[in-house]
């Protein structure tokens, strides 16, 4: 049986599937090389808002460079059928990885948010907000590098009104209120709060907020006063303890100036912690080899000295 090509690519096998198309490990039939596609599945393709939300996925992918976002390759259809080309990071999500660990020493956490606020920084100073800022949306590589993905909603300043009932609450625990408002102009600091409540989570083990229902946790987003950090967090420098408070406040004017302040914060916090001061407590894998992306990812996050990996 003759494998499945995609534009000139040799579709591997399905590495996800969500309701408006799928994500493939695909193999280039020219160079051999291995890259991640995304596809959309037919009868979305058929809808303009879908079709108006890959595309513009695909244009913001193209206009960045940088070692924290993933690597835009090509965009295009076959026989009907919508593809990105990105690079492939073989890694799990921060999410995946939260879920097996439960929590981050800081000094981990504070590494992955380093990165991720490099990557920010990028993307805003090319005008490019990303808006959907999740733990399903970073990616620890096997080599501690961290990569931001999952553009789709990238400048889009939400002019049509977000419902409850089409907020997905995985995204609404990492949304700053005047995203919840439908605020316009959105800036990048929609971000930065994003990032605030990723940070919070990886140290703590839990959503800063949460709820069972969509609207309670808009709610707390809106009016609830945030946890601090230090609260939960026994080891937690006192500065990290507020850095992650201004990257929550509820305006935008309470929170850093830019992604790039944030970095430089992190990068403080961490040199200011003093080298092995703190190492990872989980249990080393028991044999070579039998290690899985996630822990070789957090291993390689954990024994590096600086945000960028290759230092």
């Amino acid at each position: 049986m003759a494998a499945h090509t995609i534009g000139g690519y040799e579709v591997v096998h399905t590495l996800g599937q969500g309701a408006a198309g799928a994500v493939h490990l695909v193999r280039s039939v020219e160079s051999g090389d291995k890259y991640a596609m995304k596809v959309l599945h037919p009868e979305e393709a058929e809808k303009p808002s879908i079709q108006k939300r890959f595309v513009r996925e695909a244009v913001v992918l193209q206009k960045l460079d940088h070692p924290n976002i993933v690597r835009f390759v090509e965009c295009g259809i076959d026989d009907d059928e919508l593809f990105i080309v990105m690079e492939l990071v073989e890694c799990g999500s921060l999410k995946s990885a939260l879920k097996h660990y439960g929590k981050f020493p800081w000094r981990t956490a504070v590494k992955v948010a380093g990165q991720v606020s490099e990557g920010l920084a990028h993307a805003h100073s090319h005008g490019i907000i990303h808006r959907d800022l999740k733990p399903a949306n970073v990616f620890l590589a096997n080599d501690g590098r961290v990569k931001i993905g999952d553009f789709g909603l990238a400048r889009d300043l939400n002019r049509h009104r977000l419902t409850l009932e089409a907020a997905a609450i995985g995204t609404c625990r990492y949304m700053a209120p005047e995203q919840i408002r439908c605020e316009d102009p959105l800036t990048g600091s929609v971000d930065l709060y994003s990032l605030g409540a990723i940070l919070y989570q990886m140290v703590v083990g839990a959503p800063m907020f949460d709820g069972s229902t969509h609207t309670e946790v808009f709610e707390a987003h809106l009016s609830g006063e945030p946890p601090r950090l230090a609260e939960h967090s026994q080891d937690c420098p006192p500065e990290l303890d507020a850095l992650v408070a201004s990257l929550v406040a509820k305006a935008p004017a309470g929170r850093p100036k830019d992604a790039q302040q944030v970095a430089a914060a992190l990068l403080g916090i961490l040199r200011a912690g003093g080298e092995g001061e703190q190492r990872d407590p989980r249990p080393k894998p028991s044999a070579p080899g039998k290690e899985t992306i996630d822990e070789l990812s957090i291993e390689m996050i954990s024994d590096s000295t600086k945000f960028d990996t290759t230092l």
